[in-house]
């Protein structure tokens, strides 16, 4: 498996990013990898040029990001996928139901149910028309 493709080599870029340097033992504990396992993880992204290995003032080893590992985070940030997108968009026929039994309780409450049940008719054949449009979208 490449690198770009692995989820861990991924996350390990983005927690030196949101660090802007990290220490291989903060790796290892964060991600529960013996240091071993970091330094192997560590070795291989510093071999495919994604991070640079520093020293700070005390002499430890710390790592901050190359211009490639910040490649693989504008990539990644680019990325969704269309089931990403459905996951989300596949609850918005729920508002207009929302929007009906919102409408129907305000009308109950001023005693107007048959205006009530109306609306809220109104306002299924709205959800409905909505899911209609999502899912002939997502099917192409």
């Amino acid at each position: 498996m490449k690198i770009e493709e692995d989820p861990v080599y991924k996350a390990i870029i983005m927690f030196i990013h949101g660090r802007r340097r990290a220490y291989p033992n903060e790796i290892a504990e964060i991600f529960k990898f013996s240091r071993q396992a970091a330094d192997y993880r560590l070795k291989r992204l510093l071999e495919h040029g994604y991070i640079k290995r520093m020293l700070d003032d005390d002499g430890r080893v710390y790592y901050i990001l190359n211009e490639k590992g910040y490649k693989i985070l504008e990539a990644e940030e680019k990325r969704v996928s269309k089931e990403e997108i459905y996951s989300v968009i596949r609850f918005i026929p729920l508002l207009p139901f929302a929007m009906g039994l919102i409408g129907l309780g305000k009308y109950i409450a001023e005693a107007d149910f048959i205006r009530g049940m109306i609306s809220f008719i109104m306002w299924i054949i709205v959800s409905i028309i909505v899911y209609v449009l999502i899912i002939t979208i997502f099917k192409k």
